[in-house]
């Protein structure tokens, strides 16, 4: 906006209200330069509204994938060599192709130890939808297709699926394609306790006048945060004479609870209560930088951000009460509201008369400000070798559904699901989180299609031509918590928001083919498309005369 307006950024205020509905489509600058330079020529507020269509056409899509596998695998199951190529739709502009299109090609070999890999990737200009970023960035689509090739190597090789993927898994201290040593890996984990709570195998086969049912897995590995680049939050934590505290953040509240979860990180370490933390986010004016709610990054980097200001502003706290209660500061904790003497919690003052004699006594006001960000390393262009994220997360989700065999519809019965996120500071939200993520994911999976005309021009941007599932088409779902602990990570938490909708699709997929015998290799397997494959199938297949 200000290079827009060609005026300095101290004169540019931007304050972001509370929003709901992001998943990437709020990382795109559309409508404020205009709107920005509007308010300025004409010295009133002005105000751009997107109809249905225009927010179909004007604004960012998921890029669509064209995926090939080939994998070189042992007979008893073990993968020795695995080649991907991957070309990536970036509509009419770039804009958030290579970044996609990176992490995509990173994860592209799945949560697997493969000891020779080759990933070829392009992205291409089209005359559609400009795509941009949208929850997984590349991962739903590639998880799509290795879980895919997964169960049909299984398959081929007469070993059952879910045996396949413990065979292969990562596990702590693997490399990862980039050779990046992975650390807090549970992926074994969460295809264990998936398969458990699931009833893995129980029930196959079931059959209802023309329906069949089928099971499918499938598990993934996200990362955090931006892929090598600088991604840093910063935060101020002041604490106040009465003992309640204040948060400053630039980061942004889209619906998943974040700031909930960065003040629960900053009364845990100055040991008071999450009713005393008030956070202030979101404004140029008064908050620190934050480079965005995206990424999956919030908990892990701004979490980082405010527990390093939180431990500064405690600090100075410890040093203030250190004299008065005679002992050296490195003997104190903060528990409770009160600055007491480690096992002697008799000994202690309350935090509030501590900051009073901090500020006004000390002069020293507590007050903590910090910044974070992940340690990364660059690629090597040449091998691809790299750190390009500071730290993964794991999944694993199954599902059951029914298949009409007359119509082709599927139904999502139910999904297991069970994610890593590190540490839950607030296991509510996670929960909630992996259920969303799980609804989008079954969009993608069976509804959601952007359909064009020879000239690329869209052809359904309405809610009545772009079917979305309803709260009626949600499957039962069931959330794991995987016991996990990243030591980078804020009391060991990392993150949760877009990995909960990478797996699902790819699971379905794998249950329609358990159920009926068809692989879908294009989403979303609408009714048309699953019939279509049925009816292949069975022309395929040796007819018997009757005797």
């Amino acid at each position: 906006i200000a290079r827009t307006l060609d005026m300095p950024m101290n004169r540019i205020r931007v304050t972001a209200t509370i929003v709901g509905g992001n998943f990437g489509g709020k990382n795109e600058i559309t409508l404020e330069p205009i709107l920005a330079l509007l308010a300025k020529k004409t010295g009133r507020p002005v105000k751009g509204v997107f109809t249905r269509e225009d927010e179909f056409i004007s604004s960012t899509t998921r890029h669509p994938f064209v995926m090939d596998y080939t994998t070189g695998v042992t007979n008893d199951g073990i993968i020795v060599a695995r080649k991907v190529r991957i070309v990536c739709d970036g509509g009419a502009y770039c804009s958030w192709s290579e970044t996609t299109l990176g992490k995509g090609a990173i994860l592209s070999v799945g949560p697997y130890n493969i000891d020779n890999i080759k990933v070829e990737a392009s992205a291409v200009y089209t005359t559609k939808t400009t795509t941009g970023a949208m929850r997984g960035f590349g991962a739903p689509q590639v998880c799509f297709a290795y879980e895919s090739h997964m169960d049909d190597i299984a398959r081929e090789l007469g070993i059952e699926p879910l045996e396949i993927r413990l065979k292969n898994a990562f596990h702590e201290g693997s490399d990862s394609p980039t050779g990046q040593v992975l650390e807090s890996v549970v992926v074994k984990e969460s295809l264990e306790i998936a398969a458990e709570k699931f009833g893995w195998q129980e029930g196959k086969g079931k059959t209802n006048s023309n329906k069949r049912r089928g099971q499918g897995i499938a598990c993934m590995w996200y990362p955090i945060g931006f892929t090598v680049l600088a991604n840093s939050s910063a935060a101020v934590v002041k604490i106040n004479e009465d003992g309640t505290a204040t948060v400053l953040t630039g980061t942004v509240e889209t619906g998943q609870g974040s700031l909930t979860v960065l003040g629960q990180i900053a009364a845990e370490e100055l040991g008071i209560a999450a009713d005393d933390i008030k956070v202030v986010s979101a404004d140029t004016d008064t908050t620190p930088m934050d480079t965005g709610a995206i990424a999956s990054r919030t908990t892990y980097v701004t979490g980082n951000a405010i527990l390093l200001a939180a431990k500064k502003a405690k600090m100075i706290l410890f040093d203030t009460a250190a004299p008065m209660l005679g002992v050296k500061p490195e003997q104190l904790e903060a528990r409770d509201r009160k600055i007491q003497v480690k096992n002697f919690p008799q000994k202690a003052l309350s935090i509030g008369d501590v900051a009073l004699q901090a500020q006004f006594v000390n002069g020293q006001p507590a007050l903590g400000s910090a910044s974070f960000n992940p340690h990364t390393v660059a690629m090597d262009p040449e091998t691809g070798q790299g750190k390009p994220f500071g730290t993964y997360v794991y999944a694993t989700q199954i599902a059951e559904v029914d298949v009409d065999e007359e119509t082709g519809e599927v139904e999502v019965l139910r999904i297991v699901a069970a994610h890593d996120c590190g540490t839950p500071i607030n296991p509510a939200l996670v929960e909630g989180q992996v259920e969303g993520g799980i609804s989008m994911g079954v969009g993608l999976a069976l509804y959601e299609e952007m359909l064009f005309d020879d000239n690329g021009k869209q052809i359904n941007p309405n809610l009545t031509n772009y079917i979305m599932p309803t709260s009626l088409d949600m499957p039962e779902v069931e959330v794991h918590i995987v016991d996990s602990y990243d030591p980078t990570g804020p009391f060991g938490a990392k993150g949760v928001g877009e990995p909960t909708s990478v797996p699902t699709a790819a699971c379905i997929m794998n249950a329609i083919y358990d159920a009926v015998g068809v692989r879908i290799t294009s989403l979303p397997a609408t009714a048309e498309k699953v019939l279509k494959a049925i009816q292949e199938r069975d022309q395929a297949q040796p007819k018997q005369i009757a005797s």
